[in-house]
């Protein structure tokens, strides 16, 4: 990989993390909605929305601890393995949906393809180097992560 010695540039930092948190957002709630909707329970997602320590847990400490996780994962294991983003970012995906799977088969099915968007915003911005590339990845993941617990915060309290 070839690296550069400037930063992104700002506007491409933030639509990219923008765009990416929007697409990842979206086909995990599909999923979900495909999986609910079939009659099975997604565990996963038993968490209290209202509280503002599950809100941080979720919002921030889990996308810090996960993308430090994965940028090991992928830094140590799969780019020395596979070389080119794409099988990258789907060797990373699934490892990411194994390890929520442990928990809940459902929730690994769904964390899939957001996993593989985080990973790819984190290979888009590790030619700027380690700290770009994790925080580009980590916001990516953070906001994913607080549009799913704001949405399962106004589903728990308008009355479903």
């Amino acid at each position: 990989m070839i690296q550069v010695k400037r930063g992104p540039e700002l506007k491409e930092l933030l639509v990219t993390v923008l765009l990416a948190s929007a697409i990842s957002f979206t086909l995990a709630i599909s999923v979900a909605f495909l999986i609910v909707s079939s009659g099975r329970e997604v565990v996963g997602a038993d968490v209290d929305s209202a509280n503002l320590a599950t809100v941080i847990q979720v919002g921030v400490v889990g996308p810090l601890v996960e993308t430090a996780l994965m940028a090991v994962m992928i830094s140590f294991f799969f780019r020395p393995l596979l070389e080119r983003d794409i099988p990258v970012m789907l060797a990373s995906a699934l490892a990411w949906a194994c390890v929520h799977g442990f928990f809940d088969l459902y929730w690994g099915v769904i964390v899939f393809l957001p996993f593989l968007v985080d990973t790819k915003v984190y290979l888009k911005f590790l030619r700027f180097g380690f700290r770009w590339g994790f925080a580009a990845a980590t916001a990516t993941h953070g906001l994913h992560n607080l549009a799913a617990i704001f949405l399962l915060y106004l589903w728990e309290n308008t009355g479903q």
